[in-house]
């Protein structure tokens, strides 16, 4: 039985290992157990090896792909979907403001119209699709009609679209989820920083074998990852035509197969689990626990972050062994405190509305603290794995 918002109810339905569909807000079936989506991973131990990839696992109605595939069949190019802004109508200022700093003007994509043999399809819906009208000459994005997502239910047309074509580019929204779900090759441009379940130094994610992550350089610079992206753009149209049938993007064809490589067998014991957590995990837990018993007032709740915290240092006494992770440890305390109380005053503020110059300034306060804090723990584990 999954609990999910009324627009995903018929998507969701689609899925055969789902029993029963309901909202969130109507009365639920009778059940054994509950457990929210999101701590599933938490619950059963899963670690970046064991990481389920058992891709799709979101699927389309068949008779509206088939309807799709005719509408496009006549299109004999690399057809690309792209989605070049988030969800602008959340009802707090932060979640909007998050939002606004992983999406882009729709033309900083144009350099994708420039490449021989592609077709670009917007996916966007709702938000941001008023840029359509203002679109840079030359730049021909092909779009669906106003019923596009509506009579069939939301995100219905939208999966047997993807479904149709041979890649999709997105910011970091839902269109990256969906088409990766679904084991379509999917490009996903990520802001800097970006959110944490992209994690660090990588292009790639466990979670998603047929996605690549595209990173942005510095806050705000999106002309320098399209422009990585375009060269990509160009390679990959040019595998399809040398016989990819598969439309299966090589370079992660060969990450795969590494990983698949790598990966050892399911351990859940408890102490497996810690010997996954790396010095600046373990580092960062110990600041974020220390700074926590600063605040807490409930003596239950302050005697078991003790009681971790006290285990904790004497796990940091084998990590705190030069000046350098020393010094590396007390800048990462400073910058977690100073998240911390940030944090704080966001959340004084975020209720406000419109947004106001303290909001957005300590919005970007957040963000900066947030590109050091990682800048540290980088630092952290290349000394651990030197």
């Amino acid at each position: 039985i999954v609990g999910v918002q009324k627009p995903l109810v018929k998507v969701i339905s689609l899925c055969p290992y789902v029993d029963q569909v309901v909202t969130l807000n109507e009365k639920l079936p009778a059940f054994d157990l509950h457990a929210p989506l999101m701590s599933l991973p938490h619950i059963l131990k899963t670690t970046i090896d064991t990481v389920p990839t058992d891709i799709p696992y979101l699927y389309a109605k068949p008779e509206l792909v088939e309807y799709w595939k005719g509408k496009l069949s006549s299109d004999k190019n690399v057809k690309v979907g792209i989605c070049w802004q988030g969800n602008s109508k959340y009802s707090t200022p932060m979640l909007r403001a998050t939002v606004a700093l992983k999406s882009m003007d729709l033309n900083k994509l144009s350099p994708f119209g420039n490449v021989p043999g592609v077709s670009i399809y917007s996916l966007q819906k709702t938000t941001g699709t008023d840029q359509l009208k203002t679109v840079a000459p030359g730049f021909t994005i092909h779009t669906f009609d106003d019923d596009f997502d509506e009579s069939n239910g939301r995100f219905m047309d939208t999966v047997a679209i993807i479904k149709n074509l041979d890649l999709v580019i997105t910011v970091d929204t839902s269109i990256g989820h969906l088409a990766a779900a679904l084991g379509k090759p999917t490009w996903v441009i990520l802001p800097n920083p970006p959110d944490w379940r992209w994690m660090i130094n990588r292009d790639d994610t466990p979670w998603y074998p047929t996605m690549r992550l595209f990173r942005q350089p510095t806050p705000g610079d999106w002309e320098s990852i399209i422009a990585v992206i375009t060269q990509e753009l160009e390679k990959y149209v040019n595998q399809i035509k040398q016989g990819n049938q598969g439309n299966q993007d090589p370079v992660i064809q060969d990450k795969q197969s590494a990983t698949l490589a790598k990966r050892k067998p399911v351990e859940t014991t408890e102490s497996t689990t810690e010997k996954t957590h790396s010095w600046a995990q373990t580092l960062h837990n110990l600041s974020m626990m220390t700074i926590a018993l600063e605040y807490v007032t409930d003596e239950s709740t302050k005697n078991e972050l003790e009681t971790k915290r006290n285990h904790l240092l004497t796990v940091t006494q084998k990590i705190l062994t030069s000046d350098t992770i020393i010094q590396l440890n007390k800048n990462l305390m400073d910058i977690n405190h100073r998240l911390w109380r940030t944090g704080n005053i966001l959340r004084s503020l975020v209720e406000r509305s419109p947004l106001d110059e303290q909001f957005i300034n300590c919005v970007t306060t957040f963000y900066m603290l947030s590109e050091l804090q990682k800048n540290i723990l980088q630092k952290i584990n290349a000394l651990q794995v030197s």
